[in-house]
């Protein structure tokens, strides 16, 4: 649809290759090296260290293949710097006690997390300088649900205007700073190397 600038279809093994260039579609249980965008845009997520990449599942959830992340990262063709943005996306956590990171970035002391659980907690997460400037962070309730879910985050403009949806139910967020833009440049987990915080 107009505006869509990132569609990554974890059912299509069509968009899966073996190489972050060129290669061959990944079989069932491969590494994924390239995750190509189904939208116009061609913002294609990445990964050449192949202790990093993503696996290629099949049936996993509701019969549908799916794209299994454990301490795996992605970075996207494009850094989405934005103050108005509406994501959606479909996560199968395995269990509890794990931070699930579905999207989000990570560079240096700029972190952007459209929703993530981390310590069996629901949050909303925007770092623009470092963690001592926070300049958005909402968190909702100790969640320590698993399984398969569907959620939405709507964010307009920098004032502030969050809500996130996790199957159908707005998540009640709270502890918000003054916003600023978020920056998305990977999906998966974080660079635990790179931050010491989330």
């Amino acid at each position: 649809g107009s505006g869509l600038v990132l569609w990554l279809d974890g059912a299509d093994a069509s968009t899966m290759n073996d190489a972050t260039a060129g290669g061959s579609l990944v079989a069932a249980d491969g590494s994924i090296a390239r995750w190509e965008d189904k939208s116009s845009s061609a913002n294609h997520a990445t990964q050449a260290t192949a202790s990093l990449q993503p696996t290629r599942k099949v049936s996993q959830v509701n019969g549908e293949d799916a794209v299994s992340f454990a301490t795996d990262r992605m970075p996207l063709n494009s850094s989405f710097n934005l103050s108005d943005y509406t994501i959606f996306f479909v996560i199968q956590r395995s269990s509890t006690g794990i931070n699930s990171i579905p999207g989000g970035q990570i560079s240096g002391t700029v972190a952007s997390y459209p929703f993530i659980w981390f310590t069996d907690n629901i949050k909303y997460y925007l770092e623009i300088d470092n963690e001592a400037v926070s300049r958005g962070f909402r968190y909702g309730s100790a969640d320590t649900a698993t399984g398969e879910f569907v959620s939405t985050v709507f964010c307009r403009g920098l004032s502030g205007n969050v809500q996130a949806w996790h199957d159908g139910a707005l998540q009640s967020l709270a502890s918000l700073l003054n916003t600023g833009n978020a920056n998305f440049a990977q999906i998966g987990a974080r660079d635990s190397s790179l931050h010491s915080g989330l």
